[in-house]
């Protein structure tokens, strides 16, 4: 299974970003390869449509599962549409590398 966190950073270190959309960065944790993999959010800056934009990314990239700390209203019917899960923490899991532990624990 392929999750994505918003981040903050490109680092583990780095806290868990508050906007999806806008975030810094994006994670990529895929639970069977157990491969981690960082990247800038190519959309973080545009107009409108960030988190639009991010989702269809993220759907090609066979991603199921988000975390972020919050979600903007617009992006909830195309995750259901394409049946990607939306995960908002609580706020003891602050950083990547916390989120990473919550998912490997199941």
């Amino acid at each position: 299974m392929k999750y994505a966190i918003a981040s903050s950073g490109d680092t583990l270190k780095d806290e868990l970003d508050k906007r999806f959309g806008r975030c810094r960065f994006v994670v990529i944790i895929d639970t069977q390869t157990k491969s981690v993999e960082f990247f800038p959010n190519p959309y973080m800056d545009i107009d409108k449509d960030a988190g639009l934009n991010l989702i269809r990314l993220l759907d090609e990239k066979g991603v199921r599962k988000i975390v972020s700390g919050s979600f903007g209203e617009k992006i909830k019917d195309l995750l259901d549409n394409k049946k990607i899960q939306m995960i908002i923490p609580g706020a003891s899991y602050s950083s990547v590398a916390d989120i990473i532990e919550m998912i490997n624990s199941g």
